[in-house]
């Protein structure tokens, strides 16, 4: 069986160079070639081209998700070669997601409620998860995620038996990837609202029309952090 080859997109030397430092974004201001990239492709990046330098800033860089409407247009999935083909498959979320669910049950207490995916910082750029119980809220922000999104939710599935998934795809960052606004039930039901437990308190979470995703379960640990200074009754 053959197998379509991932498509290239070179950068210059200042994303080059901003790669190499970490930076998990190229912005379309250092795309030199986008070769045959087409909206959400996991592509190779490469940096300059080796004839036109001394210092050897052709080298592969990493495999980056790409977008055809963002200012950001190349959000870094890997630097590693060796994920080749894989960071188009379902093998890669796989492996990310089991990595970014085992670190929460190590770092999450007294919370049935919390951010599962955080983005770049489980580097899955542009995903978002978030659990309630037993129910999982996911939001796909770039181009890339869109696209895997049946995916992702196959491997949620697989990972977690959630008794719902929903998409809550209503965030308007993603106009800026040229992607539609819409809530979307993928697996299961969710209820109109449900109550969540988080830090040890008991709260209600409306899923389907909340603020972000039902809650703001990206502050939960600044909720603690905040517990420590403040005294008596605060809202």
């Amino acid at each position: 069986m053959s197998v379509t080859p991932v498509p290239q997109v070179r950068v210059n030397r200042k994303a080059a160079d901003r790669v190499a430092g970490g930076h998990p974004w190229i912005f379309s201001s250092d795309i030199v070639d986008l070769g045959s990239a087409q909206p959400g492709d996991a592509v190779s990046v490469l940096g300059p081209d080796l004839k036109k330098t001394r210092d050897g800033r052709g080298q592969f860089l990493g495999f980056a998700h790409f977008s055809s409407t963002s200012q950001i247009t190349l959000r870094m999935l890997t630097r590693l070669r060796s994920a080749d083909h894989s960071v188009a498959g379902r093998e890669f979320f796989l492996q990310r997601l089991r990595q970014a669910i085992s670190h929460r049950e190590i770092v999450v207490q007294d919370s049935d409620a919390y951010r599962l995916v955080s983005s770049e910082a489980d580097q899955l750029p542009g995903l978002i998860v978030d659990r309630y119980g037993p129910y999982l809220v996911m939001q796909a922000l770039t181009q890339g995620m869109d696209r895997n999104r049946d995916i992702i939710e196959d491997c949620l599935n697989e990972l977690l038996q959630p008794s719902g998934i929903l998409a809550r795809n209503d965030a308007s960052v993603r106009r800026l990837e040229g992607l539609p606004l819409e809530v979307t039930t993928l697996a299961g039901s969710i209820p109109e609202k449900i109550t969540i437990h988080m830090n040890g308190l008991q709260l209600s979470a409306d899923l389907l029309h909340g603020q972000k995703t039902g809650a703001y379960l990206d502050q939960r640990e600044n909720y603690v952090a905040a517990a420590r200074y403040a005294h008596g009754r605060v809202l």
